[in-house]
């Protein structure tokens, strides 16, 4: 959980400095996490279309 935190911070956090308060760090984090969704979502079209074609 720790290095979860960590990464957070390193990679949203402190580039995008200064935030003007809690409703901007929300909206960077919603908008990281619905990033994060559709790579994932993308990742497991691939491998699943991958099978298809190998099998």
């Amino acid at each position: 959980m720790e290095s979860q935190i960590s990464l957070y911070k390193i990679e949203l956090i402190k580039p995008r400095r200064p935030w003007h308060g809690l409703a901007d760090v929300e909206l960077g984090t919603r908008h990281r996490l619905q990033r994060f969704s559709v790579l994932e979502a993308r990742a497991a079209y691939d491998r699943e279309r991958d099978a298809a074609a190998q099998g």
